[in-house]
This record gives structure tokens, sequence and C-alpha cells, in this order.
């Protein structure tokens, strides 16, 4: 005889299960896009330091002189397309998890147009902020703000349309 401990609303309330494998195909086709939209967006790839704005004469005599070092990685584009890539996909796995259980937290039948679009919706809108996060931290003068804010559009577009495809053929996580 096996005692079964119940928990108020334990019996009413079934567990939410989401599907792992599809969460991670989500969040690395957005971050995917992310990246290749942002490689696009960015104004100049730097490979040496840029300079501060004391030595472009634009600042008092209280500041350092020194000029600021980017990451080695930055202008060479088979190493940071995937950086970008893999930076994006953590932001998207904790976006992509959160949506699809807000999904299932709200009762949308998984299978219904309903939680199709609004998972394809909810994930879209996810992916602006972690455009924008992505580009501050990873590319961050390579990238003027106005073009950040289209690349975070157009990930915001393509990613609505891979998430239509993707719950069209697989479901909502």
């Amino acid at each position: 005889m096996s005692a079964e401990v119940l928990t108020p609303g334990a019996a009413t309330r079934p567990a939410i299960r989401l599907r792992v494998p599809l969460v991670l195909v989500f969040a690395l086709g957005s971050a995917a896009l992310m990246a290749w939209v942002l490689r696009g967006k960015a104004l100049f790839l730097p490979t040496d330091s840029i300079p501060t704005a004391t030595q472009l004469g634009l600042s008092g005599h209280s500041h350092s002189s020194t000029s600021r070092q980017v990451a080695p990685i930055t202008g060479d584009a088979i190493a940071n397309y995937p950086g970008l890539a893999v930076l994006g996909m953590h932001l998207m796995l904790v976006a992509v998890a959160l949506v699809a259980y807000a999904v299932r937290r709200f009762r949308w039948q998984t299978d219904g147009v309903a939680a199709r679009l609004g998972f394809s919706f909810l994930v879209a809108v996810a992916t602006a902020p972690a455009t924008l996060l992505v580009a501050t931290l990873a590319l961050g003068p390579a990238i003027s703000f106005a073009n950040t804010l289209a690349a975070a559009v157009v990930v915001l577009q393509y990613t609505f349309v891979f998430a239509i495809v993707g719950v069209l053929f697989f479901g909502v996580p």
C-alpha cells in the first residue's frame, strides 16, 4: 500500500510537460536568425582597438588616453557568427521555455490555432529585446543603435515566420 501526499489542486491540474527537443530547435533557429541579421547590419567589424574620445580630441585632459580593445573574434565571421548564435541561444532557451510554459499554463489547446499563433507571436516578441542585448554585448560600437533597432525588428519578423512554420510541422513545444 503506497501513501500518496496530495497537495491542494494537484488532482485538478495536470502537470505541464514541455518538449525539450522542440524548445532547443526553436531557440537555436531564432538565435541563428539573430546572428545572421546582426552580422548583416553591423557597420564595421573592427579587429584592432577603437580610439577613445580623448584620442579624437573630443574630451578634456581628465580622461585617460588609452584605446578600447575589442574582442579579437569580432572581425572574423567564422568565429563571430557562431559566437553570436550561442549567446543568443542562451537567451532564447529561457524565452522559448517560458513562452511554451505560458501557452500550456493558460490551457490553450496546444494543437489549436490560438496556441500556435500565440506561441509564434510571443516567441517573436521575445527575440527583439534579446537581439538588442546580444548586439550590445557582442558587437558594441560595431553596430549603431538605429541599426540595432532595425535588426531587432527584422529578427522579430523572421522569427515569427520561422515559429509559424515550426508549429505547423511540430506543434507547440
